[in-house]
C-alpha cells in the first residue's frame, strides 16, 4: 500500500495526552510516515492541550471536535468557525522557546566541569582524576573515552547516582570496553568539530535503557585524537 494520507487513531492521541513517553514518540511516528510518503492526520482532537500535542508531532492536518462538529451541510461546503489556529500556533512556539531555553539552562551548568575535564585529560592527567569532578555532578550517571575509530578507550566510569537508573537486566552491557560507538552521532559529529562541545537530545541509552543526553568533544591528547563522552539523565 501507498497511501496518500495516513490518519493516527485517537488512542494515540489519548495516551499522549497523559503519558510522556508516549508523547515523546508520536514525533517519531509522523517522522517514519513521512519518510514513507505519507502525510499524517491527527484524528480525535478534543482539548487545546491536545492540539498543541498534534502540532508538536509535525502532523500534516488535525481532526475533532476542538475544531468543530460534524455537519450535514455539503453545498455550499461547510466552513468552520474555529479561528483559533494562530493562537494555538503562538502557544506552541512559546512552549518550544520555553523547554529550548530549559535545556540550555541545563546544558550550561555542566560545561565548565566537562570543559576541565577534557583540559585535564591533555595536561596528561588520569581518566580517573580528570573525570572525578564531573562525575560528582548530579544527572551525571558516566564517563567515558572514544578513539578516532570508534573504538571505546578503556572501560566506563560510573556515577553512584547511577544505582537509581540502573536495571539489573542490562548489567551485561556495564562493561562497554574496546566496544565499536563509530554508529553514534554524538561520535561522529565530535569528530567532525574538534574541540567543540557537541550535545545530544534526549535519546534511549542501551548500556541502561533510561533516557539520556551525551555531552561529547573531541580533542588531542599523547599524541592520539580521542573523545570525551558524558551522559545525563534527560
Amino acid at each position: 500500500m501507498k497511501p496518500n494520507i495516513v490518519k493516527l487513531d485517537r488512542s494515540f492521541l489519548i495516551r499522549a495526552s497523559t503519558e510522556k513517553s508516549i508523547r515523546g514518540l508520536l514525533p517519531g511516528i509522523v517522522s517514519l510516515l513521512h519518510q514513507a510518503g505519507a502525510l499524517v492526520l491527527v484524528e480525535g482532537v478534543e482539548t487545546r492541550d491536545q492540539a498543541i500535542i498534534s502540532i508538536e508531532s509535525d502532523a500534516d492536518f488535525v481532526q475533532g471536535f476542538y475544531f468543530g462538529k460534524p455537519s450535514i451541510r455539503l453545498c455550499p461546503p461547510f466552513e468552520t468557525d474555529f479561528r483559533e489556529f494562530d493562537s494555538l500556533l503562538e502557544q506552541y512556539k512559546a512552549l518550544a522557546f520555553s523547554e529550548d531555553a530549559k535545556f540550555r539552562e541545563k546544558i550550561n551548568r555542566y560545561r565548565p566541569v566537562f570543559d576541565s575535564a577534557v583540559i585535564s585529560l591533555t595536561k596528561g592527567a588520569s581518566f580517573e582524576e580528570a573525570a572525578r569532578a564531573l562525575l560528582s555532578q548530579p544527572s551525571v550517571v558516566r564517563c567515558y573515552q572514544i578513539g578516532a575509530d570508534g573504538i571505546q578507550i578503556g572501560g566506563t566510569l560510573v556515577s553512584p547516582s547511577l544505582e537509581s537508573h540502573r536495571n539489573d537486566c542490562y548489567r551485561p552491557l556495564d562493561d562497554a570496553k574496546s566496544a565499536d560507538w563509530f554508529r553514534r552521532h554524538y561520535l561522529k559529529r565530535a569528530l567532525l568539530h574538534p574541540g567543540q562541545l557537541q550535545i545530544t537530545r534526549p535519546y534511549l541509552s542501551i548500556t541502561g535503557a533510561h533516557m539520556c543526553i551525551t555531552l561529547s568533544m573531541r580533542f588531542s591528547s599523547r599524541d592520539q585524537e580521542t573523545v570525551l563522552c558524558c551522559d545525563l539523565t534527560a
